[in-house]
Formats: C-alpha cells, sequence, structure tokens
C-alpha cells in the first residue's frame, strides 16, 4: 500500500519504543511542551506532518505502521543530528542535499513508554510513494537541530548583555543565547523557518517569505546561507558563504562567490581587483610596492622616489627605501662631496690639487682618486695650496750676483741689492794714519786698516807721507780687519775683485757683476798687494 504524497513514515520500531517508554520513565517535559499527566505524556489522537513539505493531513497509526521500515535499515548519508538538524530527509532515500524544510527530529525524541511521536518534516515535496525506506535518526541535542543543514561553531564565546539572541554563524535556523556572558545554545527556530537578524536582534522568519518566487529559486538569508527554493515554499541549503553578500553575488551560478565584483585588495604590491562573476582577483595595477598599495581607494599610492634612486640634501647621500615611500639611510659627504649622479660620496672634487713631498696630486674627474702631476722645472716646488712655484722659502731662490734673494707670498723669487754696512769708524775710506810714536802707516777702507809696506806706495796710491795723520794707538788698534759688508776690494796688481760680506771676502767672478750689481768701478778699494792674502774667504759670486 502506498502512503500518499506529503505523508511521512514513521518507524514502528521507534513507535513500540515510544508506547513502552511511558511504563518505564517519567519525562520531565514532553515534546509537545505539555506537563506529564500521572508520570505520562498523553498521546496525541494524530501526528502533524506540517511541517514543511508536509501536506497538513494526519497519519493514523495504522498507516504508520504499514509504511514503516525494518528496524535494521541503515542510516542514509546526511541524517546524523552532527550535520545539522534540519537535513529534512523525513525517510526519503534520495542522495539530495538536506532541505531546509524542517527539523531532522534527531533532539526531542519521547524516552522509553512516552505517548509522544515527534513530528516529522518532508523533504520539499518528496512522497513515501517513491522516497524509499524511511532512517531511524539517532538522537541528538536540540539545540544543534535547525532549518540550515550547517554544523555551528561551538558554543562559549563571550558576550556581554545577558538574555541576547543571536543567530549561529554558520546556520539558518539555529540560535544561541546570551547566559552568564556565555554564548550559550538556545532555542532554534521552528520547522520551516530560518534565523534572521532583524534590527540588531535574531528573529525566525518563514522559509516562504525568502521563496516567495517559487520553485527552483536560489535566494540568500541574512547569514549567507543559500537556498534553493522548492514548489511548496519550502527551501534546502545548497551553499552556506562567509556573508549575505557574497552569496546574492554568487546566486546566478548556484554557489557562493569569492569576492565581490569591483573590489578591491592588496597582494603584496599588486593591486587586484575582483571580477565582474565575483570568482576571484586578478591583478590590475602594479603598485611597486605593498606599501604603495591602497586597496580602500582602489589605486596605487604616488611613490615618493624610484627603486634605486639616490638624492643629495646638501652634503648628504640619501637612498629611496625599499617600499619607495621616502629617502632613508643618510650619509654624510665632505662638504661639497655628494655626488648623487654616480650615488656616492666623491673623495675629493673633480680637478682639485694638493701636495705630496713636491709632487702636485690632482683629484680625477669622477672625484675618486688623487693622481701625481709634476710639477714644471720653472715652478718646482708644490705649496699646501696644492700649487707649484718657484720657491716656498728665500733658500729656494737663487740670488744674484751682490744680491740677496727673496721669496714672495706667491711663490715667486726676486733679487734686491745686497745689504751694506756703514762704516761707523771715525775714520774715512782711504784715509792714511800712524799711531802715535809708531812708524807703521796703514790705509783705511770700510773701516778696517791696510798696512802700506813701503813710501813708494804711499806716494803712489795714497797721496804720500803728507796725507798720513797721527792717532793713537788705540784708535789704529780700533779698526777692523775685515771691512764692512758691501766694500769692494783688490790689490795693487791682482785681477781679482772682492766683497766684503760678513766678516768675509767672496769673490766676485764676473766683470759684468761688478758693474751691474755690485756698485760699478767706482766703488773699488785697492790696496797694497798680498794685503788680502791672509783674509777669510766666502762663497764666490757668480
Amino acid at each position: 500500500m502506498q502512503v500518499p504524497a506529503g505523508r511521512v513514515v514513521v518507524s514502528v520500531t521507534w513507535l513500540a519504543l515510544a508506547m513502552l517508554g511511558s511504563a518505564c520513565t517519567e519525562p520531565a517535559a514532553c515534546p509537545d511542551g505539555t506537563e506529564p499527566v500521572d508520570s505520562e505524556c498523553q498521546k496525541p489522537t494524530a501526528w502533524s506532518a506540517a511541517g514543511a513539505g508536509s501536506t497538513g493531513d494526519e497519519i493514523t497509526p495504522d498507516e504508520v505502521e504499514r509504511n514503516s521500515p525494518r528496524r535494521d535499515t541503515k542510516p542514509d548519508a546526511g541524517t546524523s543530528a552532527e550535520t545539522g538538524g534540519s537535513s529534512g530527509r523525513s525517510g526519503a532515500g534520495s542522495d539530495d542535499a538536506a532541505s531546509g524544510g524542517g527539523a531532522v527530529p534527531s533532539a526531542g525524541w519521547p524516552s522509553a513508554g512516552s505517548a509522544a511521536a515527534p513530528p516529522f518534516a518532508g523533504s520539499a515535496g518528496t512522497t513515501a510513494a517513491d522516497a524509499g525506506p524511511s532512517v531511524e535518526p539517532p538522537p541528538a541535542d536540540p539545540a544543534t537541530a535547525g532549518s540550515g543543514g550547517q554544523s555551528g561553531p561551538a558554543s562559549g564565546e563571550a558576550c556581554t548583555t545577558e538574555g541576547a539572541l543571536r543567530c549561529a554563524a554558520d546556520g539558518v535556523a539555529r540560535r544561541e543565547v546570551c547566559e552568564s556572558e556565555i554564548w550559550s545554545p538556545g532555542e532554534p527556530c521552528g520547522t520551516g523557518e530560518t534565523c534572521t537578524n532583524t534590527s540588531g536582534a535574531a528573529a525566525c522568519q518563514p522559509l516562504a517569505a525568502l521563496c516567495s518566487g517559487g520553485q527552483s529559486k536560489a535566494v540568500c538569508d541574512q547569514q549567507g546561507m543559500m537556498l534553493m527554493c522548492n514548489a511548496d515554499g519550502t527551501a534546502k541549503p545548497i551553499d552556506a558563504c562567509p556573508n549575505a553578500m557574497l552569496c546574492m553575488v554568487g546566486l546566478a551560478a548556484g554557489s557562493c562567490a569569492s569576492c565581490v565584483p569591483g573590489k578591491h585588495m592588496c597582494a603584496g604590491k599588486d593591486l587586484q581587483v575582483c571580477g565582474s562573476d565575483g570568482r576571484a582577483f586578478t591583478t590590475a595595477t602594479d603598485c611597486k610596492s605593498a606599501a604603495l598599495c591602497d586597496a580602500d581607494r582602489g589605486a596605487c599610492r604616488a611613490a615618493a622616489c624610484e627603486a634605486g634612486q639616490y638624492v643629495c640634501q646638501r652634503d648628504t647621500l640619501m637612498k629611496c627605501n625599499a617600499a619607495l615611500t621616502a629617502f632613508e639611510n643618510p650619509r654624510a659627504c665632505g662638504p661639497g662631496l655628494c655626488d648623487e649622479p654616480n650615488k656616492t660620496c666623491r673623495k675629493c672634487l673633480a680637478g682639485a690639487k694638493m701636495c705630496s713631498n713636491d709632487r702636485l696630486l690632482v683629484c680625477d674627474a669622477a672625484g675618486q682618486n688623487f693622481v701625481a702631476s709634476p710639477c714644471a722645472s720653472a715652478t718646482p716646488h708644490c705649496t699646501s695650496a696644492g700649487q707649484c712655484v718657484a720657491c716656498r722659502t728665500a733658500a729656494d731662490c737663487t740670488p744674484g750676483a751682490c744680491q740677496v734673494a727673496s721669496c714672495s707670498s706667491a711663490g715667486t723669487c726676486s733679487n734686491q741689492p745686497a745689504p751694506t754696512e756703514r762704516n761707523t769708524s771715525a775714520l774715512a775710506d782711504k784715509s792714511t794714519v800712524r799711531a802715535t810714536g809708531q812708524d807703521a802707516v796703514y790705509v783705511v777702507f770700510g773701516g778696517a786698516k791696510f798696512h802700506v809696506p813701503t813710501p813708494e806706495i804711499l806716494d803712489r796710491l795714497y797721496g804720500g807721507f803728507a796725507a798720513v795723520q797721527e792717532v793713537s794707538v788705540s784708535a789704529v788698534n780700533g779698526l777692523r780687519s775685515v771691512p764692512v759688508t758691501g766694500t769692494l776690494l783688490k790689490e795693487e796688481s791682482n785681477d781679482a775683485v772682492y766683497r766684503a760680506e760678513d766678516n768675509t771676502l767672496r769673490h766676485i767672478l764676473r766683470e759684468d757683476a761688478v758693474t751691474n750689481n755690485c756698485g760699478g768701478w767706482g766703488a773699488l778699494r785697492i790696496v797694497p798687494d798680498g794685503s788680502l792674502a791672509s783674509l777669510p774667504r766666502g762663497p764666490a759670486i757668480e
């Protein structure tokens, strides 16, 4: 005999257990919410199949017995209470995904002896005639039963508002309540209902409200569960999306979208955009660094600098950081030595000069090395300023005849006439004198006395005896042996000309020197032969 469409098939075995259970167990409360009478739950006159997929007809015990399968029938896949209490199998033997039509009676089964039998929800219009054998549902916690067909996260999260309700994040019918500051399993939505967040509160809404469009219509609830509507206003879950937005985007494809079309995200330095079908992100722009990727604006930020770029900030060399957001890693260079094009600090300014042991060193064009460059012969000396000059001191200069050399601040040599010493003697040049009481006669030149050996020389060279002055012995003894500096001397019969200088006689080697630099021939003093032989000599004057 076939059970009319929409009737719910109930296992005889379970019915027998329910009828015997009342003799052994006193239930605290009956499944229908009523109080037990004389320790027994009252038997209903009929089992209502008014859940989703039901016709609402009453099912008699005879019909239940005739259509119940054997007790050893194995449960179909998906009937366990672990997978969610709303699979809605109601004995259907198909492999379809769990229907959202009603609550699987995995919770609230009557204890042995109870007269109550649970209401069953059909799988969206399947009939007992073509559904196959019924499945014996195992007991489960009522809090896990719902119409979404998904197992939810474990309760136990902290909460603050006592008594507040929320929809379970992974089911369309489960609700949780805040008790003692902990989210705990709450009363689930009823058969044919789904939990929605309305004005911030978890409310139960009939699936018929979502499925008003009819059969084979995919809809989303506010938790992101994608449901397939049946013709009778019931629905079955087909996909659990992370949120309602991804559910809505994926309706056309019948599965959750991975992203919201047009939404941006950053994958390292790549700015990516979700495709129009919501299936995947693709790279839209290479922002060059992760720091420049701005998903909120859907654009790349402007880079402060380029990769590998250097800049000189006065005398400090800076490098662009890896994020391209700023110049960092300052390196102090010397004044004027920051080399931005070559990304380094110069060691010297191109063309700069310095000296090392009279060698001129010139900085190369790259500013990295000094190259030796010898000075010219006319300017053989190198100064601390890096210049080749003729002299650094007067010792580097060669004086002319009867001249002294000097070195200017610019490093050039110059000659001036050699200084002469003023004759401080009371006796003038060419004076002839004799000490009182003595016969020796002397001629005086440059404050020095020279002996006149014979009267003939006295007459020939110095005016004779009449010109001789008699002076004190001390005056004669006080005369010098070498004339003052600058005195020109030569012996009468000798061509060699000498210049007295610093108590020495210096031989003047060139006649033109006498003429041009040493005072001229008019200044030459003649002394008797042999008068200069004993006087000390200085270096010759060329």
